[in-house]
């Protein structure tokens, strides 16, 4: 859920993650990947435990590039560890 604001300073809701399908992952589902580090960390963590096998799985389901993937999360100093299926 993000806010916008309006003219008149009122927020308004809207739904990101998946064009309101938010919590289901379908293939086809293409989404811009967030630009905020810490956010696209937890969505990806949160992803991750909730069922996709793997990086390159939720990847091709949200119509990412996996290398821009690890390389966003990198540069934060994450590196994905397998084992536990998360970035840390």
């Amino acid at each position: 859920i993000c806010y916008n604001i309006l003219s008149a300073g009122m927020p308004r809701f809207c739904r990101r993650f998946g064009g309101g399908r938010a919590g289901r992952l379908r293939g086809g589902d293409d989404m811009q990947m967030p630009q905020d580090g810490a956010i696209l960390l937890s969505m990806v963590n949160m992803k991750l435990r909730d069922g996709v096998s793997s990086p390159e799985e939720l990847c091709e389901q949200l119509g990412w590039d996996v290398s821009e993937l690890y390389k966003r999360l990198g540069a934060l100093g994450c590196t994905y560890d397998e084992e536990k299926n998360r970035f840390a």
